[in-house]
């Protein structure tokens, strides 16, 4: 289960999102597979969403999915 403030500090401390994991994944693409709906808990999704705003601010076309 994702932890999208720590995930929030790392894009925004500089760390290499389009890094691959080893399902060749980096994390615009794997976050770009969920929307807000895929963590329960009114702190993670605001996280995620925050997220998702400083990928677009740092220039990624992030579309989410609809599920």
């Amino acid at each position: 289960r994702p932890a999208f403030e720590i995930v929030h500090l790392l894009v925004q401390s500089g760390a290499d999102f389009r890094q691959k994991n080893s399902a060749d994944d980096d994390l615009v693409t794997w976050m770009s597979r969920r929307n807000e709906n895929y963590d329960v808990g009114d702190e993670q999704k605001q996280w995620f969403r925050e997220t998702v705003d400083l990928l677009r601010k740092k220039g990624v076309a992030l579309e989410l999915s609809k599920d």
